[in-house]
């Protein structure tokens, strides 16, 4: 990062700590939205990355809502404590072995295999702290006093089995984070990424390929483009 910092500083790029709000297409030119102001451009790079994917089939009481978390940095710190995770892939796998060094941890993954790399598997294994129960499924998540209590459908089992936990991590996949854009872009997303209006780099448009190695490869790709593009405009005007 301090590389990438001290790259923008030499080249003078300036940066902008503004969320964007929304991002339009209209009368020819697009319209971002921000916290402070409305920027209008000909071009967009949109490098927003991904986003956790919520749980959406499951029951959940709202008294435990605020100990259900799709990060750990909020709980990084805690001791003690019993920590549940819905998930089996690398995110999963990776929260539980940092977890696990103070905590007890429970993964519960729905399918009968687990998709992390093997090495943190052999680590989660070798930590002694973490348990790991497959065709898991959630059901329901609620509070019985302090704790959370998990409901879970095991292999088609018709008994329910429960876990009990004082928080929960829900590490179900990622998703393109998006949720900026307004409804005309979307309807138009495809035709103006086809005429080199707007380019998608780096983790929001590369689905399961997320790689800081392709992510550059992206932003180098799609700079190059936009430079062609403009210098060829810039003759044909001059011209």
């Amino acid at each position: 990062m301090e590389l990438f910092k001290r790259q923008l500083k030499n080249a003078g790029v300036k940066v902008c700590f503004e969320e964007v709000k929304e991002l339009e297409y209209a009368d020819g030119r697009f319209r971002a939205k921000t916290t402070e102001r409305l920027i209008t451009s000909d071009i967009v790079v949109i490098a927003s990355g991904t986003k956790p994917r919520a749980i959406s089939d499951m029951k959940i009481s709202e008294d435990v809502e605020d100990r259900i978390f799709y990060a750990i940095s909020p709980i990084r710190s805690v001791g003690d404590k019993k920590i549940a995770i819905i998930g089996a892939g690398d995110a999963a796998f990776d929260f539980a072995l940092g977890l696990s060094r103070r905590n007890e941890v429970t993964i519960l993954n729905r399918s009968n295999r687990a998709k992390c790399v093997p090495v943190l598997w052999e680590r989660c294994v070798e930590s002694g702290n973490v348990f790991y129960v497959d065709k898991a499924h959630v059901e329901k998540i609620r509070s019985d006093g302090e704790e959370i209590v998990l409901t879970y459908a095991h292999d088609g089992d018709r008994r329910k089995k429960e876990v009990r936990a004082d928080y929960v991590v829900v590490a179900i996949g990622r998703e393109p984070c998006l949720d900026f854009l307004g409804n005309r872009l979307k309807r138009r997303i495809d035709a103006l990424a086809d005429s080199s209006g707007i380019y998608m780099v780096g983790d929001v448009g590369n689905d399961i390929y997320r790689h800081v190695a392709i992510c550059v490869g992206d932003g180098l790709r799609a700079a190059m483009r936009i430079r062609s593009c403009v210098a060829g405009e810039g003759n044909e005007d001059s011209g």
